[in-house]
């Protein structure tokens, strides 16, 4: 196995740790209230890079992380049912931004917007750095070609 291999093994690998772990801490966190002691890590960080498997949909969505303006992205499904469930019960959605090979764990109701073309031309990018501009306009034409050609169908309620 190359070292390029062993390398992505091991980040998945990681990624996988993330999501089991903030994962069980959301479950901890729903039965007690209280976080998972020990862990040491924001349930926020830990659902930030994950890997699970899961497919993806033809669902659009504007999804917001701390720094970032809302960015168009795709809602993946978890092919484990009882994972799916999970999520779904505690509000929250895989999504993978355009433009990113990552996965991320996203509250429904703070952080993702029904995805639209006027919501895409309103997203306000006052603050962002020019290459994040350009990043986003990149983003921004793929994901109008993607609804053109798709439609937003969406696999469940978002908001």
């Amino acid at each position: 196995m190359s070292a390029k291999s062993r390398a992505m093994l091991t980040d998945m690998k990681k990624c996988q740790n993330n999501f089991s772990d903030a994962l069980e801490s959301l479950e901890c966190q729903q039965k007690s209230r209280k976080a998972r002691p020990g862990k040491g890590k924001d349930i926020k960080e830990l659902f930030n890079n994950v890997w699970v498997n899961a497919t993806v949909t033809n669902q659009l969505v504007l999804a917001k992380i701390f720094g970032y303006p809302h960015w168009p992205a795709r809602i993946f499904l978890a092919k484990d049912s009882a994972i799916e469930s999970s999520l779904k019960n505690a509000g929250l959605s895989i999504i993978s931004f355009i433009g990113e090979p990552h996965l991320h764990v996203i509250n429904n109701e703070e952080n993702l917007k029904s995805f639209s073309i006027e919501a895409l031309d309103a997203v306000d990018l006052t603050g962002c750095d020019p290459d994040t501009e350009k990043k986003f306009l990149q983003c921004a034409t793929i994901s109008k070609l993607l609804f053109k050609r798709y439609g937003n169908i969406p696999q469940g309620k978002v908001n």
